[in-house]
């Protein structure tokens, strides 16, 4: 079964997902705002997969784009885009900062767009790659800025103070950045950064759209399930996310984990539990105390102290088989 977090199935969000592309291109700094889980980032890579070519929508071809916008240099760009002219980037800042620039600079690196290689990278006798993490603010804007890239930026709201230093050095370079964040932070540099962005407000989907990608999921991952089972899914899915598209899938994947029986599988499982039980109980009773009078038989009923000793032995072992049974050797049996 296909991992359902991982399907690159896209719903609704289609115009501004047009508006990200066209404001990438025309070198307009966008910060997408919403809710956690409304599809932020899936939004982005969406743009970014169009951006590099790998993905070829219909309504977001070089003509259309351009006459929707009313804009003719959006059709050569995103051409240019396709023809490698124009590259993307994104940036992910749940990351640590050294780890956030090794991933920069190694991109860069194999893409043969790192100036100042020799200052910030270095390569062992094995193949291992080094990146001086230090000096890589600068000259990954100096790189950024000379291979003509977009930025695009996720989760905004989590970036340190020093990240925040970087992104307005990539503004102020005049590098194009496409940014997501569920809030904007109460500070002055956040505030005075996200001033020359235009903000684009994602909200849940709505009905139609939640439907849409409830069908969807319903045919491609649960095609076998009873169909009166399969409605009451879908309404309670479509209940409960309220259009959010992240709990709609986390609510499918949970459903598709389940096992799922038939009502014939529910009644077998009823009779196999309604089934009696055979008590071993008395059984190893009478045996412990069969064996006791043997015993006492044998050794002579005047010998007192040995049969009470018998005795009481033979009440110990009897109630340890009873405390016992369901955990050690003596769980009850089903008849068969």
């Amino acid at each position: 079964m296909a991992d359902i977090y991982k399907d690159e199935a896209f719903f609704g969000r289609r115009e501004e997902l047009k508006k990200i592309i066209a404001n990438a291109l025309l070198g307009k700094n966008t910060l997408i705002i919403g809710k956690r889980g409304v599809g932020k980032s899936t939004l982005i890579d969406q743009a970014i997969s169009i951006l590099n070519g790998s993905i070829h929508r219909i309504d977001i071809s070089p003509g259309v784009l351009a006459h929707e916008f009313k804009d003719l240099r959006l059709a050569q760009r995103l051409r240019s885009a396709w023809q490698n002219e124009i590259k993307t980037l994104k940036i992910e800042l749940l990351k640590t900062k050294s780890t956030i620039f090794n991933d920069i600079i190694e991109t860069l690196y194999k893409n043969n767009d790192l100036n100042d290689t020799e200052e910030l990278v270095s390569i062992s006798p094995d193949g291992t790659i080094t990146v001086q993490v230090k000096n890589a603010p600068s000259v990954v804007v100096k790189s950024l800025t000379a291979k003509n890239y977009i930025v695009f930026i996720d989760d905004l709201e989590s970036a340190s103070s020093q990240m925040i230093e970087f992104i307005i050095n990539l503004v102020r370079s005049s590098i194009t950045v496409i940014a997501t964040t569920s809030e904007i932070q109460d500070s002055k540099k956040i505030k005075h950064l996200t001033a020359q962005f235009e903000k684009i407000e994602l909200k849940e989907f709505d009905k139609q759209t939640t439907q849409e990608m409830i069908n969807y999921i319903t045919q491609k991952y649960l095609p076998h399930a009873p169909k009166d089972i399969a409605t009451f899914l879908k309404n309670e899915v479509e209940r409960i996310s309220k259009g959010n598209p992240t709990i709609i899938k986390s609510l499918f994947a949970q459903a598709i984990a389940q096992k799922h029986l038939t009502e014939e599988e529910i009644k077998k499982l009823r009779a196999l539990e309604e089934r009696e039980y055979i008590n071993l109980g008395p059984f190893f009773a009478i045996l412990i105390g069969s064996i006791t009078i043997v015993k006492i038989l044998q050794i002579g009923l005047e010998n007192r102290e040995t049969y009470i000793l018998l005795s009481i032995l033979s009440f110990i072992t009897y109630l340890i088989i009873r405390i016992f049974r369901y955990f050690l050797l003596f769980k009850p049996q089903r008849k068969r």
